[in-house]
């Protein structure tokens, strides 16, 4: 799998951009995978089965303004800076965070093509006297998204869930290597993913450390994000090229090119 050359703060070199080359250069369609080089602790609501998810009001979708707009009603001390692409400049997401050399709550968004929201991803430090147990993170997260396909809450140190949804947003249950979304996670603080399955639709992923004598929840994360949306943007721009490809050799095989022996 190719690797994201991903930026940290203001500057991300997403890959779509307006000219298709710079996007073959790091992207490449294998066994069925897209493969790109690329307050509160929730708000709770039901759990859907649909690509309708949100973080804090964030919801998977929403246009850039309206996802901005949603991260301050959610946290009005959030500072927000454009997350942009190397090449051009071209605004490709925010970050929004709280003042401090270690932030109490951070928010990363990110926006396709039609600056559609579909990755999300919020990081919460908690200080003595308002942490969560650990027992309530995880109630408070299955109330949020549902049961999830798979977690660990017995770790010494940290606990973790995931929630594979699949295209018809169906929640997946069974062995992680059949699971719609394996290859998904979220490397390090809010980076988007670099692979999008094929089968995947959204994606679920919370991660909380409790290294305490107390054994509270000192850091939450957690991220969304809609890998159908991204699967099929890059398949759209991928099958055009290969088109355009095709068409330039057949345009040379009819010119019936003879050598001079």
């Amino acid at each position: 799998c190719a690797q994201a050359d991903w930026l940290s703060a203001s500057r991300l070199p997403w890959p779509l951009a307006s000219q298709t080359s710079s996007i073959f250069q790091n992207m490449s369609i294998k066994n069925n995978f897209v493969m790109v080089g690329i307050g509160s602790l929730i708000l709770l609501s039901q759990a859907h089965a649909s690509q309708s998810f949100d973080i804090g009001g964030i919801r998977l979708g929403s246009s850039a303004v309206e996802a901005q707009s949603a991260a301050s009603a959610m946290n009005s001390k959030l500072t927000f800076s454009e997350l942009k692409r190397r090449e051009d400049g071209k605004v490709m997401g925010v970050s929004g965070t709280e003042a401090g050399a270690f932030p109490k709550d951070s928010v990363k968004i990110f926006f396709d093509e039609q600056n559609a929201t579909w990755f999300v991803h919020r990081s919460q430090r908690y200080a003595e006297g308002s942490r969560p147990s650990r027992e309530g993170v995880f109630v408070a997260l299955k109330e949020k998204f549902g049961e999830p396909t798979f977690s660990n809450t017995t770790d010494l140190l940290s606990g973790n869930a995931s929630w594979h949804f699949d295209r018809s947003g169906k929640i997946y249950k069974g062995p992680l290597g059949k699971a719609p979304c394996s290859g998904t996670d979220s490397m390090g603080r809010g980076t988007p993913p670099s692979t999008f399955p094929e089968h995947c639709g959204t994606f679920i992923q919370a991660t909380w450390n409790f290294a305490n004598k107390e054994k509270m929840v000192d850091e939450l994360g957690v991220t969304i994000h809609e890998s159908s949306r991204m699967y099929d943007t890059l398949k759209r721009v991928q099958d055009k090229s290969n088109s355009a490809k095709r068409e330039a050799l057949e345009a040379e095989r009819s010119k019936s090119v003879k050598p001079k022996i």
